[in-house]
């Protein structure tokens, strides 16, 4: 059932993506992550995951837009044991946004940590911490407000249920809020509740 809620979501959100893409500048991006294991005297190849997005500008200048799904083979995080392969959405949303201020609306990266919002190749830590794994995307809308190369205030309000999960469950949100103070360049402090 979950599977073809998500690849329902997945399918409607290409569609989507593809009708803005022909009156604006798209970029498709992706990438694969195999992964080699040896255990005794056997070895294997897999295909741990692969993503695959369709990002760019919609018709007007301040709205821009991004779908990225995945697919996971079985052993992967977040893959049922049942499954052999798996199609989830990761990121749906469109972003309005003007100089100084932008809202997103959709499924993205909760505005928690650096580790929340910040790539894994960019990182140059070896894992994330427990509580970023709580916390990675969900479903609602978000805030922004930056004064470029000082301040970053973000904040959000979601459903709490994590991604690919429509509707709220427990009819309770998660609220997150996120703020970062350039002191000088190269040196950030920021906060998280």
């Amino acid at each position: 059932m979950r599977q073809t809620w998500c690849f329902r979501l997945a399918l409607l959100a290409s569609v989507f993506a593809a009708s803005l893409a022909a009156q604006s500048s798209v970029k498709v991006t992706g990438y694969m992550q195999p992964r080699f294991q040896a255990i005794g005297d056997s070895a294997a190849f897999l295909l741990r995951r692969a993503r695959f997005a369709v990002e760019g500008q919609a018709a007007a200048p301040w709205a821009t837009y991004r779908v990225q799904v995945e697919l996971r083979t079985l052993g992967a995080a977040a893959t049922p044991p049942a499954s052999p392969l798996t199609l989830s959405a990761t990121d749906i949303w469109v972003r309005l946004a003007n100089q100084r201020w932008a809202a997103t609306f959709g499924q993205f990266r909760v505005p928690f940590a650096l580790e929340s919002v910040t790539s894994s190749g960019i990182l140059e830590t070896t894992e994330r911490s427990r509580i970023v794994l709580a916390a990675r995307r969900d479903i609602g809308v978000q805030g922004q407000w930056s004064l470029p190369d000082h301040v970053v205030v973000q904040g959000a309000v979601v459903n709490g249920d994590g991604p690919n999960r429509g509707g709220n469950r427990d009819n309770r949100m998660a609220y997150f809020a996120r703020v970062v103070v350039t002191l000088v360049k190269g040196l950030d402090v920021g906060g998280a509740f």
